[in-house]
């Protein structure tokens, strides 16, 4: 067990990702609705699969939301626009593609190659202090 007096190894401390990467996964990330006639690979489906799913987990346990979270920033990490929608009708959507009852579904996502002339302005957030309390 580490000494708390003892300066932290430098191994531990992780080179932040570039300013190009933040932009592409938060800054300049919008949720679209209008596509670009461009298909997607099935291959980058799948890589965006395989990079969501070794996200940090508690117990390699995780809720369905963080799953989507992580699925939606590898998506974008890999050069993919996202559409995330909520408040679709699970049980009609269950009926009509998974009658079997075998899967369920939780999130719809669609993803492909945005048109940005199609975007609508983007809404105000929050800033940190009206988001955060440090105890």
């Amino acid at each position: 067990m580490r000494n708390q007096s003892e300066p932290l190894s430098l191994a531990a401390i992780k080179t932040p990702i570039s300013q190009e990467a933040l932009d592409q996964l938060f800054r300049e990330a919008r949720s679209h609705s209008t596509w670009l006639p461009e298909p997607v690979p099935v291959e980058l489906l799948r890589e965006a699969y395989e990079l969501a799913r070794l996200g940090p987990t508690s117990a390699n346990g995780s809720p369905a939301s963080l799953q989507a979270a992580y699925f939606i920033l590898a998506a974008r990490a890999l050069g993919l626009d996202c559409g995330p929608m909520s408040g679709f009708d699970a049980d009609k959507l269950n009926a009509e593609f998974f009658p079997d009852g075998k899967w369920k579904v939780n999130l719809l996502c669609n993803l492909g190659y945005g048109d940005p002339s199609k975007l609508h302005p983007c809404n105000p957030r929050l800033n940190f202090e009206e988001a955060s309390l440090i105890l």
